[in-house]
C-alpha cells in the first residue's frame, strides 16, 4: 500500500508537480516514509483541441489545447462564411498544454456579431475544428 501527496508547481499550463511526500508499507512492516522524492511534468502524449467553456459563452471563452512536442502553431477564429475574424496563437510553441481566452473581438479589437464561430488548431502534422456560440 502507497499514500503520495502532489503539490503542483507552476501554471497548469506546465503541469509541472513535486511530490512532497510519500508513505509505503507492506504486510507485517511499518509505515515508511519514502526518501527520495522528485519533481516531474506531465506532457501530452497526443495533440488536442478541447471544447470551449462556457459554450455558447457572454463575453468570453477559455479554450485549451495540448501540443506532445514543440511545433509551429496557429489557432484562430473563424466566422460561419469561414473568414477569419481573429489569430489568437501564431508562432513557435512548446510540448505542454495552453489556455488561453478568446473575448468576443476581431483583429482590429472590435466587438463581433452573435452567432456560430469556429476556432482551428494547426500544426505541420494536425489539424482540428471546433465550433462556438456567442450570445449577447
Amino acid at each position: 500500500m502507497a499514500e503520495l501527496d502532489f503539490r503542483l508547481l507552476g501554471t497548469g499550463r506546465e503541469a509541472v508537480f513535486d511530490l512532497s511526500e510519500a508513505y509505503v508499507a507492506s504486510s507485517g512492516e511499518a509505515v515508511r516514509a519514502v526518501a527520495q522524492l522528485g519533481s516531474a511534468r506531465l506532457l501530452p502524449h497526443q495533440h488536442a483541441l478541447f471544447a470551449n467553456f462556457p459554450n455558447p459563452f457572454n463575453p468570453s471563452t477559455s479554450i485549451e489545447y495540448a501540443l506532445p512536442e514543440a511545433a509551429i502553431v496557429e489557432l484562430a477564429i473563424y466566422d460561419i462564411l469561414g473568414q477569419r475574424v481573429r489569430t489568437l496563437v501564431t508562432g513557435q510553441q512548446g510540448a505542454g498544454f495552453y489556455r488561453l481566452a478568446w473575448n468576443g473581438r476581431d483583429q482590429a479589437d472590435r466587438t463581433v456579431a452573435s452567432g456560430v464561430y469556429f476556432y482551428r488548431l494547426a500544426t505541420a502534422g494536425f489539424s482540428q475544428t471546433r465550433k462556438m456560440t456567442l450570445i449577447k
